[in-house]
């Protein structure tokens, strides 16, 4: 079965397809260019790295995909995650992400039809390490099983995507949540978080859960407090860039328009739950290829499984 079509599968039919692709043998990976390092080694006692990153969908014409894919891939690759969650992505761009990093598997449906139409919240997940357990999208809306739905004025369609993973270096259980909130309804963003929240312990107990996505909105605002607020529930979630990084300016950004230039409000998370401690985490704000990836700077954490008692 070849690259193009588990990727196809594991979209389309999210859990059996993945299945499958867990079972094809891990390739290595294509070799970064030189001076396209830019991310620091892995924290000292990291067990796992996640990234999140805004991919820029394949219609935006001053920005041709074409144009921009190796920068892309090159960037992962750079970074090196073992999970990561892509925004804005359409079908053939995770088509292109899985023929040049042939080493994960991929879940996600399109949010306007529940299918391959509109954008995907892509999840990826290292074959050689995960077998994937579970994988559902939901519709952050009043009917949140109703592909297309929305709701609280919402600009667009928003959905999560959600994978749970069995570790197979331990044995644990990871949960992976990718998400993409409104742009334009602030009602919409605060709803949608909250319903990511409250949705998450529903899947178990003991799923060390990673949360990644484009939230449009600052660190402070009700869908950021939904998602760290006690008040919610007992899930407790923690901002890894906020957690290792106490004295980075508030203006830090992750969203620069390809500017290239920071400063606007950091917009995209990624959130740990109770059994991680962030030990790094950082913005890359660096080209590849000669080309900044897309439009938002990617964001990646590392971070040390930890014990917790019951």
């Amino acid at each position: 079965m070849d690259m193009k079509s588990r990727c196809s599968l594991a979209v389309a039919v999210v859990l059996l397809a993945s299945m499958i692709a867990c079972s094809v043998p891990t390739r290595k990976p294509a070799a970064v260019a030189a001076g396209e390092r830019y991310v620091p080694k892995r924290a000292n006692g990291t067990t796992l790295r996640a990234v999140s990153f805004n991919v820029l969908q394949a219609g935006a014409k001053k920005f041709p995909w074409e144009n921009r894919r190796d920068s892309v891939i090159a960037c992962l690759r750079d970074m090196d995650p073992d999970v990561f969650g892509v925004q804005e992505a359409l079908w053939g761009q995770l088509q292109d992400l899985m023929d040049g990093l042939p080493y994960y598997a991929c879940v996600g449906r399109g949010r306007d039809d529940g299918h391959i139409g509109g954008e995907l919240m892509g999840l990826y997940y290292r074959t050689n390490r995960f077998v994937l357990k579970r994988a559902e999208v939901f519709w952050l809306s009043e009917t949140p099983e109703v592909p297309g739905s929305k709701s609280w004025n919402s600009a667009c369609v928003r959905c999560a995507t959600v994978a749970i993973l069995l570790d197979r270096t331990d044995g644990t259980t990871l949960g992976v949540c990718d998400t993409h909130l409104d742009h334009i309804s602030a009602e919409a963003r605060a709803k949608g978080a909250e319903l990511i929240r409250k949705r998450l312990p529903t899947y178990g107990k003991d799923i060390a859960w990673v949360v990644t996505g484009d939230f449009n909105t600052a660190p402070g605002s009700p869908p950021y407090r939904a998602m760290v607020s006690p008040e919610i529930n007992d899930l407790r979630l923690t901002d890894t860039f906020a957690k290792t990084n106490p004295t980075a300016p508030p203006d830090t950004g992750s969203f620069h328009g390809y500017s290239g230039k920071v400063g606007t409000a950091r917009i995209d998370f990624i959130f740990s739950g109770p059994q991680w401690e962030p030990l790094a985490a950082g913005i890359n704000q660096f080209k590849y290829r000669g080309t900044y990836p897309t439009d938002h700077f990617p964001v990646w954490a590392d971070l040390k499984r930890l014990k917790v008692e019951k």
